[in-house]
């Protein structure tokens, strides 16, 4: 299991629940953020197959990293029911243009089956939404003020290798896990324009002290460092001094493409990622 460094199995919280309770009873406990201490984790969040689908939908090469994290629930833990909400107040600090290469673009890639009881997202598709005039202020709705909305909500069921796909103006919700003997294993990613600086969670430099990125950034490819905001190949930052002090900073990074400046060098190799469908509302 990719998350085997970071959370236990449900077997061994079963086995054993007196010792995970701080698993049990938060709901954030479960959710770590990148760079992850599982190098296939950190290879998945920049995926050439997932950047090529971010590529397109944006209509731009020049995207970037806004934020990846995985998440584990699991049924014999806290109530993961959550109202329903738009997730853009802590990745822009305007409201979502979801047109263009103005959009953001939201996956949750799945790494176990969610089904009815497994705490399934629920989402309200964009046309209905605008059917009743929601507008997208204040981004969380609750029931009680706004009814009509919850009952055009419609769960999203999943495979394990199935990929989610929603809008910045998507209201969405996770829903409760009620059965005990499941758990849900899911990674979080969202990406922009490198264009719009309004656009972005995590500026990845302040992980700069992080093993686990020091790990990624040297077994990457220029493509996928590009993504989290590394200088691109041909940048104007890159001369003798820089790549030296780099050298020295990542030791087993192959900087040949950097002093070659061969753009072509950034193609990523399609290696094996399983990609079901995807689904933009």
């Amino acid at each position: 299991m990719l998350f085997r460094s970071h959370v236990p199995t449900l077997k061994e919280i079963q086995a054993t629940p007196q010792r995970y309770m701080h698993l049990l009873d938060d709901t954030e406990a479960g959710k770590f953020e990148f760079p992850f201490h599982t190098p296939a984790l950190n290879h998945v969040t920049t995926h050439p197959r997932l950047i090529a689908l971010v590529e397109k939908i944006l209509g731009t090469p020049d995207v970037l990293l806004s934020r990846s994290c995985v998440w584990a629930k699991y049924g014999c833990g806290t109530d993961y029911d959550q109202d329903l909400h738009l997730d853009y107040e802590g990745n822009t600090l305007v409201v979502p243009r979801d047109q263009g290469d103005q959009r953001q673009v939201n996956i949750i890639f799945y790494y176990s089956d969610v089904s009815e009881d497994s705490g399934p997202t629920f989402v309200v598709p964009r046309e209905k939404a605008a059917s009743i005039n929601a507008g997208v202020w204040p981004p969380h709705r609750y029931a009680k003020d706004w009814p009509a909305l919850y009952e055009l909500e419609q769960p999203v069921h999943a495979k394990a290798g199935d990929l989610f796909l929603f809008a910045m103006g998507t209201f969405h919700r996770g829903s409760a896990i009620t059965n005990p003997g499941k758990a849900r294993f899911t990674h979080h990613l969202v990406y922009h324009a490198a264009a719009h600086r309004h656009l972005g969670h995590h500026c990845w430099p302040g992980r700069g002290e992080d093993p686990a990125l020091s790990e990624f950034l040297q077994s990457a490819t220029p493509r996928q460092r590009e993504v989290i905001g590394f200088p691109k190949i041909g940048d104007a930052y890159w001369n003798e001094q820089t790549l030296a002090g780099v050298a020295a900073r990542y030791p087993r990074m192959n900087l040949q493409a950097y002093r070659a400046g061969d753009r072509k060098s950034t193609r990523l190799n399609s290696s094996h990622l399983v990609i079901s469908y995807a689904v933009f509302c």
